[in-house]
């Protein structure tokens, strides 16, 4: 009976490792990563990088600095990819993770730690798509060793993703005279 036991143990366990779906960072580009369900991320123009996020715990420092597509220098070091106050190395993305936590609303998390042999304190982020049109990025909280921030937003690094207008029209390209595209 107890090999029964077992079995049932093992089967409920590697149903709950199949919720989420490692990534495989992309070599060239920071801002993107390919998962192993075929799921492509990219964050390349989620926001105008680098991006300040404010901090309301100054304990912690006045800003962060998120350079996730090329880096950004940060104090002594450079190609850093958050940087606190302009001095602490929050991680790189050489040394970044990334994983889908959630299909549906999307949801993944990137975490980017110390490189080998660099001290410092590693940063976590959450991805939430929901239904909002602006994209927010908040930091959190402090916890597990690692910065915490939260980014939500309609499009927050799935492929081909168009925000709507917020009076409700589609964008749709029009051909006009001598060729040239316009925005409707």
């Amino acid at each position: 009976m107890s090999p029964i036991v077992l079995l049932i143990v093992c089967v409920s366990v590697a149903g709950v490792s199949a919720d989420s779906v490692d990534c495989t960072p992309d070599q060239d580009n920071g801002c993107r990563a390919t998962c192993d369900d075929g799921t492509t991320l990219d964050i390349s123009s989620l926001l105008s990088y680098p991006y300040k996020i404010a901090v309301d715990d100054n304990s912690v420092g006045q800003y962060f600095t998120y350079s996730p597509c090329s880096g950004l220098d940060c104090g002594a070091l450079d190609e850093i990819t958050v940087c606190l106050d302009n001095q602490g190395n929050c991680g790189s993305t050489h040394s970044s993770m990334w994983a889908v936590t959630k299909k549906d609303p999307l949801t993944f998390t990137v975490e980017y730690s110390c490189g080998v042999g660099t001290f410092c304190t590693s940063s976590a982020f959450t991805f939430v798509q929901n239904d909002d049109e602006e994209t927010k990025v908040v930091y959190t909280s402090q916890e597990d060793g690692a910065y915490q921030f939260q980014v939500t937003g309609k499009c927050v690094g799935q492929m081909n993703c168009v925000n709507e207008p917020s009076n409700g029209h589609k964008k749709k390209s029009v051909i006009g005279p001598a060729g040239l595209v316009l925005m409707i």
